[in-house]
C-alpha cells in the first residue's frame, strides 16, 4: 500500500485507513446553511388524515423475505438466518420493537455501529486506497427496519409524484433498462430522420459519500416527507460511527458527519429523493430555445426539434 499523493510506502496501516474514513465522513467543507434557513419544510396538509405508524406482522414477513439468509452479519453478530427463521410470535415482538422506534423510542446503539470493508473497484490500484469502494456493513435487524421505512417511503414517493419520469432506477415495476432502450431507440429514430442527437452523461464521484445530511433532512422536509418518518431517518443518522477493516488491520472509530449508508436498503432511495429537485429543473430548462441559439455549424433551426432523451442513471 502507498500514499497516492506523495507515492511513499504507508509504514501506519492503521492510521491511513483512519485518515481515509475521517476526509469521507468527516464534516463537509462547507454547508450551505443560508440557503437552508432561507426556506422552511412545508408543513403537513391540514386534510392529510392521521396515520397510524404500526409495523404489522404481514409488513415484518416481507421486510424479512427480502434479505438474503447468507447477507454479511453486521457488529452485533445477530445473523439473517437467525432472523429467517422467526416464528409468528418472536416476529410480532420485532414489529412492536420497530412501531416504537418510529413513534419516537429509542435507536438500538448496535444499529449506530458500521463496519467499512473496502473493496477494490473495477480498474482500480491495488496499492492505493482511495480506488476501493467502501461499503457499509451494519445491523441486519437494522437493515430488516430500513426495508420496513423503505416500502413505506417509496410508496409516500410514487403516490406524491416525488420522483420525475427520468428516473428509472431503484423504482417498482421499473429497470435501468427502460432508459437503455430509450436511449437506443432515440439514437435509431435520429439516425433515420437524419436528426443530430446531443447525449450528457453525468458521472457523480463518490455520489453516496458526498451527501450532506441536512441538506439531505431538509429536502425530504420540503418535499412533504412524514414528519414521523423524517424524524426517525434523522435520528438513525445521527452519532454514527464506523471502523475499516482492511485485511488483518483494524482502524480507529469514526463519526460519520455525512454520506449514505453503502449496502442500506434505503440508501437508493434517499439518493433519488436528494436529486430529485435537479431532475425538475432538467425538465423545465428551455432546451430548445438554449440549442437554438447555439452556433451555426453546429445545428440548424430545423435541428432544434430536440428529442425527448432526458434519463437519470
Amino acid at each position: 500500500m502507498v500514499d497516492s499523493a506523495t507515492g511513499q510506502p504507508i509504514t501506519d496501516l492503521q492510521q491511513h485507513a483512519t485518515d481515509y474514513l475521517s476526509g469521507l465522513y468527516g464534516p463537509p467543507a462547507c454547508m450551505p446553511e443560508d440557503k437552508l434557513e432561507g426556506s422552511s419544510p412545508s408543513a403537513p396538509s391540514q386534510d392529510q388524515p392521521d396515520i397510524a405508524w404500526e409495523v404489522t406482522l404481514p409488513g415484518m414477513n416481507r421486510a424479512l423475505g427480502r434479505i438474503s439468509a447468507c447477507t454479511a452479519t453486521g457488529p452485533d453478530g445477530i445473523p439473517a438466518r437467525l432472523l429467517k427463521l422467526l416464528g409468528p410470535n418472536s416476529r410480532e415482538q420485532l414489529a412492536e420493537l420497530f412501531t416504537t422506534i418510529i413513534n419516537g423510542g429509542d435507536i438500538p446503539e448496535d444499529w449506530r455501529n458500521g463496519r467499512v470493508v473496502l473493496l477494490l473497484k473495477p480498474g482500480g490500484n491495488a496499492a492505493h486506497i482511495g480506488d476501493y469502494r467502501a461499503l457499509t456493513v451494519t445491523s441486519v435487524v437494522y437493515r430488516v427496519f430500513m426495508q420496513v421505512l423503505k416500502a413505506w417511503i417509496s410508496g409516500w414517493a410514487e403516490s406524491a409524484h416525488v420522483l420525475t419520469e427520468l428516473q428509472n432506477g431503484f423504482r417498482p415495476g421499473r429497470r435501468l433498462e427502460d432508459n437503455l432502450f430509450v436511449l437506443t431507440s432515440c439514437t435509431e429514430i435520429a439516425r433515420k430522420e437524419g436528426r443530430r442527437l446531443i447525449c450528457c452523461f453525468l458521472d457523480v464521484e463518490k455520489a453516496y459519500d458526498n451527501v450532506p445530511h441536512e441538506t439531505l433532512f431538509h429536502r425530504l422536509g420540503t418535499q412533504g416527507m412524514a414528519p414521523p418518518l423524517l424524524e426517525t431517518i434523522k435520528r438513525l443518522y445521527r452519532e454514527n460511527v464506523v471502523t475499516a477493516v482492511f485485511g488483518n488491520v483494524h482502524s480507529e472509530r469514526v463519526y460519520v458527519h455525512r454520506g449514505l449508508r453503502q449496502g442500506c436498503p434505503l440508501s437508493p432511495l434517499l439518493y433519488l429523493l436528494y436529486v430529485a429537485g435537479l431532475e425538475k429543473a432538467l425538465l423545465q430548462a428551455k432546451w430548445d430555445s438554449a440549442l437554438s441559439t447555439a452556433p451555426q455549424e453546429l445545428t440548424t433551426p430545423a435541428d432544434c426539434r430536440v428529442l425527448p432523451l432526458l434519463m437519470i442513471w
